[in-house]
Formats: structure tokens, C-alpha cells, sequence
């Protein structure tokens, strides 16, 4: 039984640093998203795809917004 232990830890680790690199990946992206968008913006482009960029942009700050809280919680798994 003693064994289990450090198995076990070794997991919790294991999972926190899978955690920690999926959440560092989300923010990559969602970064990238962004800088695509605002690339988009300083183009001549329609309304309507204007409307859809800035949506989409909207989403992106949103998603932005909750890493901090998933990165708490990943810190305390």
C-alpha cells in the first residue's frame, strides 16, 4: 500500500502539467484568433463580415476572461 502513494502523485502531477500545458495551448489560440481578427480589421471588408469578425473577437476576450480561473483550478488538482 505504500506504493500507492507516490503512483498516485506521480498521476496528480502528471495531470496538473497536462492541465497546465492544455490551458497554456488555449490561450495560444485564442491569442492567435485574436491577432487573426484584428488583422482582419485593418482590411476594406464588408459590414456583414465585419460583424461576424467582431463577434468572434467578443468570444475570443470571453474565453480569454475565464483562464486565469482555469488555471487556479488546475493548480489546486
Amino acid at each position: 500500500m505504500g506504493n500507492l502513494l507516490p503512483t498516485w502523485l506521480a498521476k496528480t502531477t502528471t495531470t496538473a502539467n497536462e492541465g497546465k500545458q492544455a490551458l497554456k495551448e488555449v490561450k495560444e489560440g485564442i491569442d492567435f484568433q485574436k491577432e487573426i481578427i484584428e488583422k482582419f480589421f485593418s482590411k476594406n471588408i464588408s459590414d456583414s463580415l465585419r460583424e461576424k469578425l467582431n463577434t468572434a473577437y467578443q468570444k475570443a476576450q470571453a474565453a480569454e476572461k475565464i483562464i486565469p480561473e482555469l488555471e487556479k483550478l488546475a493548480q489546486e488538482y
